[in-house]
């Protein structure tokens, strides 16, 4: 679900209804993403490490990258914000 919040899938009144009466957390969880959206930041993380397949922290350091971008995509530039 968290992919189609991503991809940017429209949620109507209807489906919030539907997601509200399904399960209160995850609604509360669709509900912050609707206000507060990805960052481009976020977004381009994300849109690498599903293009490159990578699932690992391990398969990350191995990339030949500079190390700000490993860092990146470790989400270790999140803190320094």
């Amino acid at each position: 679900m968290k992919t189609l919040l991503i991809l940017g899938f429209k949620f109507t009144n209807n489906h919030t209804l539907i997601l509200e009466d399904l399960d209160k957390d995850f609604y509360t969880l669709v509900m912050f993403f609707r206000r507060n959206p990805f960052t481009l930041r976020d977004l381009t993380r994300r849109a690498i490490l599903i293009d490159l397949n990578i699932s690992s922290k391990l398969n990350i350091e191995k990339l030949p990258l500079p190390s700000v971008l490993k860092r990146f995509l470790l989400l270790q530039d999140i803190n320094s914000e």
